[in-house]
């Protein structure tokens, strides 16, 4: 609701919606909350000057040809209190948490997970895998099934190869920082749930993806270059990274910072995969080693590349023609300090020229322009024309994506003077490890003293100080609405203060407090399946688990680097083999399944079993992403044409004692394509056999007539790829599987 305040009649009706899994509650101003209950319940806002309407809708319960919906609405108390699970952070003073907390819910908990782009991978690990929740297992599907390449490489856009803009078809639009943001994001998730079994079946397409960057991008020469012939680096190209106007490349700094940091969490991984036994893969495996010593190399070639010594500070990119480009771009240099590429020395020179030196307006405004975040630059990039060549009187030649023109400086573009809440996140880091923890801290009360005016950073334009937000049009500043990444600000105080990081070796904890924070506390610190109480202090690290049958105290003294390492708890206790917040099973055996191919138009799908009687009863739950048609035993029994829907068809009649098959023809519209199928076979005596889609269904892309009989062994057909159980990414939630009525 806050950030969906203050939108005005000119700026039109805007939507947004949210699924909730069993309810969702509105809290009340008077004596009551209200709370709203279904089945994968949808809340979406109609905004439009002064008028707003709430829309909820239920899922459907479908079940044969009918389906139906309820809706139930509670009467509840008033309660402000938030649920017990959630994340927290405690500190001396109560005002200083409850405004940390405040403002994480407010930001990190504002957006689901998304099923790409690519670009979020590495922010929703660092927001996200350290509370525990269904949500971890909705992002380690959605990293399972996502899509890569023959080749090795992570698409971009999600079932799209390429970012949406320009035209697809027309020019080649991948961005080459997504296989290292997609590295980044598998190894945060297996250090901080202990998943080994994750990275076995992820082993491949990491090793590909690694592979690729490797090879492709010559990154075993130090640095990674772009590889398209429309990623040059030179005006009028196309971008290269979650900067999208802005034409980054050839070699792209702001990629080649997360590149770094993709070599010790590859380096990492193989550590965690050899000591689980290994994992044999066609791309084979690099030890930990080989990466270790490349990034040493990878970081040498960074500075000698991307650092200006005149300027101090590290420029954007150097294009494919050698022409070095910088117009001043904090982001890149708070990244690059971040990652750990630049040394003491250095980040006093960049955070001279950011907090001294004037930018374009001729004031010295990078950081109190907006407050919140620094300018995404400090030099004007100029506005150009298509039939003009050079600018004459300009300190900088334009330098632009050919399908922007360009603005004013600061006005109404978060890419050219403007700002972005996320890059504090960064800044805060760097300043904690470079410049000291006292001075992060300063920037963080800052921060929180721009959050704590009225907008609370969001709304419709304008916010409290007069800035523009980005939404529905190019605005000066990026706070939330579709900025997901902001949850990323307030977790420094997890990484940064508590110096927390989730590691082959273990929890490593290594805590830089400021003068003023004798201690900090977070709690349910979600680690390999225990919801902890971690308290930090300048001597040493205590862990705390309450959990039922899992109760323990761990006390570990910071040694002479100022770091403590958590691997396990003290005996008896032992980490849960399946976390305990993780749901219930669920109904789910079944895998969306569909050709190696994710996006084939057209796929075929046999599976045979036999049957020791003739059944008392028998069912089948289908549905396919886009349509199907069903067959037993060679005949007919329906079909479907909606993804969404879950069609359920009686066997009974059709099964008989022996050999038996299913056979499925489903069709593709567009995007990754998907099969599921679940159903029982009650025998006589009470025995009961579960059939459901998996990896041991055959599947073809052509077939010869009768490949829906039994006796059919024409075709090539292949074992399934499988490719998750709902509710899984893409799809979501389906339904559940049950008998037709």
């Amino acid at each position: 609701v806050q950030q969906l305040k203050r939108w005005r009649e000119r700026d039109g009706w805007y939507e947004l919606s949210l699924q909730a899994d069993v309810w969702i509650e509105a809290e009340g101003t008077g004596d009551y909350d209200l709370r709203f209950l279904g089945r994968r319940p949808n809340l979406r806002w109609h905004l439009g000057g002064k008028q707003t309407m709430l829309e909820i809708t239920p899922g459907l319960t479908r079940s044969g040809e009918g389906g139906a919906t309820r809706l139930a609405i509670e009467v509840l108390p008033r309660q402000d209190t938030i649920p017990a699970d959630w994340p927290r952070f405690e500190m001396p003073s109560a005002q200083d948490a409850q405004e940390a907390n405040t403002f994480f819910y407010e930001r990190a908990f504002t957006y689901p997970p998304v099923w790409g782009p690519a670009a979020w991978f590495e922010w929703n690990a660092l927001t996200r895998f350290w509370h525990g929740g269904r949500h971890l297992e909705e992002i380690a599907s959605m990293l399972e099934t996502y899509p890569i390449s023959e080749e090795g490489y992570v698409h971009t856009w999600g079932a799209g190869a390429g970012w949406p803009f320009p035209d697809n078809a027309v020019y080649d639009t991948r961005h080459f920082d997504t296989n290292a943001r997609f590295i980044l994001a598998c190894w945060r998730y297996a250090a901080w749930t202990g998943d080994v079994e994750f990275l076995r079946r992820q082993a491949e397409r990491l090793r590909k993806a690694m592979e690729y960057q490797l090879t492709v991008l010559k990154g075993q020469d130090g640095l990674i270059v772009t590889a398209s012939k429309d990623v040059t680096g030179r005006h009028k190209g196309v971008g290269n990274n979650y900067w999208d106007i802005l034409p980054f490349g050839h070699l792209d700094a702001y990629a080649n910072a997360v590149w770094y940091g993709s070599l010790e969490a590859m380096a990492q991984i193989e550590e965690m995969l050899a000591a689980a036994g290994g994992a044999e893969t066609a791309a084979g495996a690099r030890p930990a080693e080989y990466y270790r010593a490349l990034r040493e190399k990878a970081r040498r070639a960074y500075n000698e590349t991307f650092w200006d010594k005149q300027a101090g500070r590290y420029i954007g990119c150097v294009d494919i023609d050698g022409n070095r480009h910088d117009y001043g771009f904090t982001f890149v240099n708070l990244e690059a300090m971040a990652y750990g590429l630049a040394d003491e020395e250095q980040a006093r020179h960049i955070y001279r020229w950011m907090e001294n030196e004037p930018t374009s307006t001729g004031q010295a405004d990078t950081y109190t322009a907006y407050v919140f975040a620094p300018r995404s630059n400090t030099i004007h990039n100029p506005m150009w024309h298509p039939d003009r060549g050079k600018l004459e009187d300009v300190p900088h030649q334009p330098w632009w994506f050919f399908g922007w023109l360009g603005t004013p400086y600061g006005n109404v573009q978060c890419q050219d003077g403007g700002a972005i809440l996320y890059t504090s996140f960064f800044d805060l880091m760097a300043r904690t490890e470079l410049l000291g923890p006292d001075n992060a801290w300063r920037r963080w009360r800052e921060i929180l003293s721009r959050w704590r005016e009225p907008d609370h950073l969001v709304g419709g334009p304008p916010l409290f100080r007069g800035e523009m937000p980005q939404q529905i049009n190019p605005g000066a500043v990026g706070t939330d609405i579709p900025f997901p990444e902001s949850g990323l600000v307030p977790c420094w105080l997890l990484y940064g203060l508590m110096g927390v990081e989730a590691t082959a070796r273990g929890l490593e904890i290594a805590p830089r407090l400021p003068e003023s924070l004798p201690w900090l506390e977070v709690r349910n610190l979600a680690y390999r399946g225990l919801p902890l109480t971690l308290r930090v202090t300048r001597q040493e690290a205590l862990i705390t688990c309450d959990a039922p049958g899992y109760e323990f105290r761990w006390t570990g003294r910071l040694g002479r680097d100022g770091r403590a390492v958590f691997t396990s708890p003290p005996e008896p206790v032992k980490f849960p083999e399946k976390p305990l917040w993780q749901s219930s099973p669920g109904p789910w055996v079944a895998r969306w399944i569909w050709l190696k191919d994710p996006e084939a138009p057209r796929a075929f799908f046999r599976y045979v079993f036999t049957l020791a009687a003739r059944p008392e009863k028998a069912w089948l739950s289908v549905t396919a992403d886009n349509g199907f048609s069903l067959y037993l035993n060679g005949r007919k029994i329906g079909g479907g044409s909606n993804w969404a829907e879950l069609f359920s068809f009686d066997l009974t009649p059709h099964l008989g004692r022996g050999q038996n098959v299913l056979a499925i023809e489903a069709d593709n519209a567009g995007g990754p394509g998907g099969v599921v199928a679940q159903g029982e076979i009650m025998l006589p005596g009470g025995e009961k056999l579960i059939v459901a889609t998996d990896r041991t269904w055959r599947v073809a892309e052509k077939v010869e007539p009768g490949w829906q009989e039994i006796a059919h062994l024409g075709g090539e057909w292949r074992l399934a790829k499988e490719y998750g159980t709902p509710p899984c990414g893409p799809w979501g939630d389906i339904g559940d599987p049950a008998p037709p009525k």
